[in-house]
């Protein structure tokens, strides 16, 4: 069953709207296509529309507020009430607008509405072009025959469901069971495109960085008579527009009304790979005699070893470090407005992961909007692109071929992007149906990227899975905890019980920790026994901010340390902050993305990439006696570090030990030093650090308490 090739639906042309009166808002200015005829133009349909409510069949009235394109239904003003949840005031939500196309209308037509929830049925001039239930993929629509040109006005109308009650049963509608709040809206961009045919419908880029050359497999399809004519793929470096690679297929014919799937290989000359320090782009074009399709790509690999469990990026080992982005999750923050889609703030927040040595992002249950990904590609950070589905019980009605298909049109729209190294089905969810989905659809992609499958496991040698080992969930632990944890993730934290035998799992330690504060300093309902057993109860913002920076900071280490992890990311570097939330994330201001200090300090200094972790977890030791202290340092650098590890022991303000050893780490190396101290004989609390010293790096500081007990 071919569920993965994507299929405009057909009109239904004997259905008529009555033309609705415009109230409060006028009628959208004029857009205007570029005026090439037979070359691809793209109609941008984002800004404000108009939009009403009511039931799923007739469309409303009056169409009496107003709503940004891309957003969410929230953003309406006036503003609706009970849009957060399930009401008796509506089953939906129609936007409408009116644009113009400048010419004639070409031979092909597509509306794409890049991502709605719930749900998406398209009208065009009062007649029914077509229906999309996926919400989290984009859906196109057929517009030929219903298009107006030569300045004529067309009207859209564009209907949502309002909840995800208004979904098939079996379509994945974002089940998060920390979120409180599913919101409608078309929230990403919203597009006409236009061009002659034979047509580029899309195409697929496969660097092989051994031969230095992109294999590009490009599906064309021909609404016109039969034809003869070139196909040309040219390859240009994305900023200095210098062309590096080019193929012709100087005759190509294209029978009539048919789908034809190219497939060619381009040198590219000078070849530079992509990465997270170089993240050096190239763009594609493919042409025909009436058409011309441009994407970006970048020359770059990622594979897991099931041998050794660790991620290769360009052929070698590559330690991913980094957090998640919960963007569904921020949906509901009080303080989101229209912030996931401005793009300078959306930069700056990815711009910011990398100034937190952060290589790698998980967007965690759920894909944002589409120039998220650009962003990801241009500023060079790795993604784990998971598709939004959480439920642990597997309880949900979905099926392995509905998952297949919406994933499918997923990797179809992304697969071009250099930052997407890691397909994802889910999270945390024992559901089988994700595992027979990967195996319909992995085949499509040509790169062969890995897939992360949750607690279902991993499907195939090289995939990887993911371990959550939130040590302090428990509430009456403290850092001792970690001196009986093992180090090595498929050990004691192997959630998925059905681990093939045959092959070593890679795994990411991609979530862990569990003392989450909201903004203001206080602990989520989870975290709250944690920061009671520790610091009494009513304890204040400022002391529960050292604590989770303190702790974050040592675990973090541990992961890292102790080298087994192919990535280790944190949870969450973006998220809601609510009195009732399970998690947050770690902003003061999110708008302005001021960071709590003593994390984003603590954060950065443990995610180095030259870093430190003191191997002692406050276990109490005894007065008098003498300790060996092992101090693990750490190289994810392909060049050798050289430098001191001084190593302090302090207590009030007063330094009383104070020693140096000389350390010369190896590229991606790691060496354990120990340091003999004699035990202070008075009892109490000490502070330990250990740090990096060289005019190489920056100042990386690894620190414990001493407990001291009675001798």
């Amino acid at each position: 069953m071919k569920i993965y090739l994507r299929q405009t639906l057909q009109p239904t042309l004997n259905r008529v709207l009555r033309v609705c009166a415009i109230f409060l808002f006028g009628l959208m200015a004029p857009i205007s296509a570029l005026s090439a005829p037979n070359f691809r133009q793209v109609v941008d349909l984002n800004g404000e529309w108009q939009v009403g409510q009511g039931n799923r069949d007739t469309p409303p009235a009056a169409f009496d507020r107003a709503v940004a394109v891309p957003g969410l239904i929230d953003m309406a003003q006036p503003p609706y009430t009970e849009v957060h949840w399930k009401s008796a005031q509506r089953q939906a939500f129609w936007y409408r607008r009116t644009f113009q196309i400048k010419d004639a209308v070409p031979a092909v037509a597509t509306l794409k509405v890049g991502k709605a929830t719930f749900g998406t049925k398209v009208w065009l001039n009062s007649a029914l072009i077509g229906e999309h239930h996926p919400c989290f993929t984009a859906g196109y629509f057929n517009l030929q025959g219903h298009l107006k040109g030569g300045n004529e006005t067309n009207e859209i109308l564009i209907r949502i469901g309002a909840d995800p009650s208004e979904l098939p049963p079996d379509i994945p509608w974002g089940h998060d069971q920390e979120k409180s709040k599913y919101i409608a809206g078309i929230f990403d961009d919203v597009q006409v495109i236009l061009s002659g045919t034979p047509n580029i419908v899309r195409f697929q880029t496969a660097p092989d960085i051994t031969t230095k050359q992109v294999r590009v497999q490009a599906l064309l399809h021909n609404s016109g008579a039969d034809t003869n004519g070139p196909v040309r793929f040219t390859v240009r470096e994305w900023k200095t527009g210098r062309v590096a690679g080019e193929v012709t297929q100087k005759r190509t014919h294209f029978e009539a009304g048919s789908d034809q799937t190219l497939d060619v290989k381009i040198p590219i000359k000078g070849c530079r790979l992509w990465s997270p320090d170089d993240p050096f782009l190239y763009t594609l074009e493919v042409t025909t005699s009436a058409d011309r399709l441009q994407q970006r790509f970048g020359m770059r690999e990622l594979r897991f070893n099931s041998v050794d469990g660790k991620a290769y990026l360009n052929g070698r080992l590559y330690y991913m470090r980094g957090s998640n982005v919960t963007l569904y999750r921020f949906f509901e923050d009080a303080e989101r407005g229209s912030l996931p889609w401005d793009k300078k703030w959306v930069r700056q927040l990815h711009q910011g992961f990398k100034k937190l040595n952060w290589n790698s992002i998980r967007y965690c249950i759920g894909f944002p909007p589409e120039f998220w990904y650009d962003i990801a590609d241009e500023e060079g950070i790795l993604l784990q692109d998971e598709f939004p589905i959480w439920c642990p019980n597997g309880a949900l009605n979905m099926t392995a071929n509905e998952l297949a298909r919406e994933y499918a049109e997923h990797m179809q729209d992304h697969w071009n992007h250099p930052s997407v190294v890691i397909w994802d089905m889910q999270n945390e969810s024992a559901l089988t149906q994700t595992g027979q989905a990967i195996k319909q659809i992995r085949s499509l992609d040509i790169s062969g990227r890995p897939w992360e499958n949750g607690w279902d496991g991993a499907q195939a040698p090289g995939d990887p899975g993911e371990i959550h080992p939130y040590h302090f969930l428990a509430n009456k632990e403290t850092m001792s905890v970690m001196a009986t944890s093992p180090g090595s993730p498929d050990s004691a934290y192997t959630y998925p019980r059905n681990i093939p035998k045959d092959h070593k799992i890679p795994f990411l330690t991609n979530e862990y920790g569990g003392m989450w504060l909201q903004r203001d300093g206080s602990p989520t309902p989870p975290a709250k026994g944690f920061y009671e057993n520790i610091l009494g109860p009513n304890s204040s913002p400022e002391r529960n901010r050292e604590l989770y920076a303190y702790y974050m900071a040592a675990e973090t280490e541990f992961w890292r340390g102790h080298r087994t992890s192919a990535g280790v990311l944190h949870f969450c570097a973006l998220g809601y902050s609510r009195i009732d939330g399970v998690t947050s994330d770690h902003f003061l201001d999110v708008k302005n993305q001021v960071y709590e200090p003593h994390f984003y300090e603590a954060l950065k200094n443990s995610f180095a990439p030259v870093g430190l972790m003191i191997d002692y977890w406050e276990t109490p030791v005894q007065g008098g006696a003498k300790q060996s202290l092992p101090v693990v340092v750490f190289n994810d650098l392909y060049k050798g570090w050289k430098g001191n590890v001084n190593f302090r022991l302090r207590r009030g303000g007063e330094t009383l030990v104070d020693e140096n050893h000389v350390v010369s780490i190896d590229p991606l190396g790691s060496q354990t030093i120990r340091f003999d101290l004699n035990v202070p004989t008075e009892p109490g609390e000490y502070e330990i650090q250990a740090s990096l010293v060289s005019s190489r790096t920056e100042h990386v500081v690894s620190s414990r308490k001493l407990r001291v007990a009675q001798s």
